[in-house]
């Protein structure tokens, strides 16, 4: 894997950590997209978000699997994207939800 493959999928390591925070870590034999399916109705229970954000796991493991098995080159737009997506939900997650 050359550098720019670790561009490419950096955004989902981001991701990973961003779960092992909130306590969830994805065991060596669940997949990503496993993973994904998991974390998001923990994600919702978290954030109160009308824009999305608890729907972001699966569209991430989506272009994740794109750039790691399709070999597929992620626009800089859509990594961009992508990014801003995950500060939003770093931002939600520090937000206390409303009861």
């Amino acid at each position: 894997m050359c550098s720019s493959d670790l561009i490419r999928i950096a955004f989902y390591e981001r991701f990973e950590e961003l779960c092992r925070q909130l306590g969830l870590v994805r065991p060596t034999t669940q997949t990503q997209r496993e993973f994904a399916l998991a974390v998001g109705p923990r994600i919702r229970q978290v954030i109160e978000s009308p824009d999305g954000l608890p729907e972001l796991p699966p569209r991430l493991v989506e272009f994740f699997y794109r750039a790691r098995f399709g070999d597929e080159e992620l626009s800089p737009p859509v990594i961009d994207e992508l990014n801003r997506d995950m500060s939003a939900l770093e931002q939600a997650l520090k937000k206390p939800r409303r009861r």
